[in-house]
């Protein structure tokens, strides 16, 4: 806990001395206008949003870079003529996202001006000075669980930091965005979809200006990505298109601003992942680049974890528990291999003898899953702070002496080759095994072992929470039924 604390410190301190080191505000536009929004989530792609939201606890903290190439405004002579843009930008953004609940998190993200480079003096084609442009602050609610596929609604504002912003207006407020998200999987493939609308309350014309405050906009974009798992790398393609309900001054509803971007990004480790790519505009509008090189760096880390180790039967991670089988067929499945209990009868029904109608019955074929068990890299010593959970999953599984066998399995994420995690997982699952069948009341129980590195998932590997989840510890159990009242039986059996 002291470490977390202090890594948040360091976090909050790194950020005010960034912010009061930095020069004054700019006399340009903020990030509203600008397409290059990296996620605060830092999940799946770089600035289109995904359904998935951060686990509970998660924090991401993510920094990037991007230099942009003739994306300020067109500049206007005294005669009225369009001067063509001649110049280049570079933009820091510094983003936090934090998971609240199951489904919900929240972000933060400030935009700053680092650099700029032109041949223009014109009042509102250029900034007036480096520094810090806008604050983002947002949330995303998941509705449905991405499996394979996902909805969510997230909402978010722009709170503009800079001085006489021309496209911003004089007294304006900040923007309001909503948008719906969509996305589906399948197999390595990610696609993605965002539809929304952006609410500017704009201010009065500044005097001497050429430009008017832009009006409110709808806003779209579509993402797809492919993860190489050998290579622990993803490939990702994105386009951003905004188009104005009104006209303004240089601003027709017809112009749809667009931007299309592609990327790589590369997970070093479980919570290092660095990326980089380029953009250029697909359509003329007001604020795209020529082009756009971009670089960014993801760290993520877990600040309060929600999920603890569960080992007790009323546990959710229990998907069957009864296929409606006499006593005497439980008997039968003690030679069946647990991989074909799993293909025939688990993930297919629910319990059908309800626990309440029965209180302390305990269900055939269970599953109990210990999640955030980690080993130290490439080892297979068990842990000392993991000791005391497997002494009580013993004192569980011993105290039931109808056991017939039990499983405990061992499971990586992605990170690395196939074969390495395999073996890997084996050695660990060897230890676990060895260790639990030394404790008290466990000598007599069957106890088998099984590795099997990457090839069962149960999350995405594609991103770092979902390899998160699937680095883990399974036990599966298989007992026979006592003490069952024939009345109850006969009223639940399967027909």
């Amino acid at each position: 806990m002291r470490a977390r604390l202090y890594i948040v410190y360091c976090v909050i301190s790194a950020i005010n001395l960034t912010i009061a080191a930095l020069p004054a505000h700019a006399n340009f536009v903020g990030n509203d206008t600008q397409n290059f929004n990296p996620t605060t989530s830092g999940l799946d792609f770089v600035t289109v949003e995904s359904s998935e939201t951060l686990n509970p606890g998660i924090v991401h903290s993510g920094l990037y870079f991007n230099r942009a190439y003739n994306s300020l405004p067109d500049s206007i002579d005294p005669n009225g003529a369009r001067i063509p843009s001649d110049d280049s930008v570079t933009f820091g953004d510094l983003n936090f996202g934090y998971g609240l609940t199951q489904r919900l998190d929240l972000g933060i993200g400030f935009s700053y001006l680092m650099d700029q480079q032109t041949n223009r003096n014109d009042s509102g084609a250029q900034f007036s000075a480096t520094g810090l442009n806008e604050v983002r602050l947002g949330g995303k609610y998941n509705f449905i669980k991405r499996d394979p596929f996902g909805v969510a609604l997230q909402s978010s504002l722009n709170l503009n930091q800079t001085k006489n912003n021309p496209f911003r207006g004089r007294g304006a407020g900040p923007s309001f965005n909503l948008q719906g998200i969509a996305d589906y999987r399948v197999e390595n493939i990610l696609l993605a979809l965002n539809l929304g609308y952006r609410y500017r309350d704009r201010g009065q014309v500044i005097e001497r200006s050429v430009y008017e405050p832009l009006p409110s906009q709808w806003t779209g974009s579509l993402a797809a990505s492919y993860y190489f798992t050998s290579a622990d790398l993803r490939a990702i393609v994105e386009i951003f298109a905004a188009k104005s309900t009104a006209n303004a001054k240089y601003v027709k509803t017809e112009q749809i601003a667009t931007e299309l971007l592609a990327g790589l990004n590369y997970d070093v480790n479980e919570n290092l992942a660095i990326s980089g790519g380029l953009g250029t505009k697909a359509a003329d509008g007001l604020f795209e680049p020529d082009w756009r090189v971009y670089a960014g760096l993801n760290w993520n880390f877990d600040f309060w974890s929600a999920r603890v180790v569960q080992i007790n039967e009323t546990t959710e991670i229990r998907q069957i528990t009864y296929k409606g089988y006499m006593p005497e067929d439980i008997e039968a499945l003690l030679n069946v291999d647990f991989d074909e209990l799993t293909k025939k009868h688990e993930f297919q029904l629910r319990t059908t003898i309800p626990e309440a109608d029965i209180a302390g019955v305990k269900p055939p074929f269970e599953v109990i899953r210990l999640e955030n068990f980690n080993f130290d890299t490439a080892s297979d010593k068990i842990r000392p702070e993991y000791k005391a959970p497997l002494e009580k999953l013993a004192v569980y599984l011993s105290s039931h002496p109808e056991l017939l066998k039990v499983r405990i399995e061992g499971h990586t994420d992605s990170l690395g080759s196939f074969e390495r995690n395999r073996k890997l997982s084996a050695r660990r699952s060897d230890a676990l095994v060895s260790y639990v069948k030394s404790l008290p009341g466990m000598a007599k129980v069957r106890v088998e072992s099984a590795g099997f590195g990457a090839d069962r998932p149960i999350a995405d590997n594609g991103n770092y929470q979902g390899r998160r989840l699937n680095r883990r510890v399974e036990i599966r159990i298989l007992r026979r039924l006592v003490d069952l009242p024939s009345r109850n039986l006969e009223e639940h059996k399967i027909q």
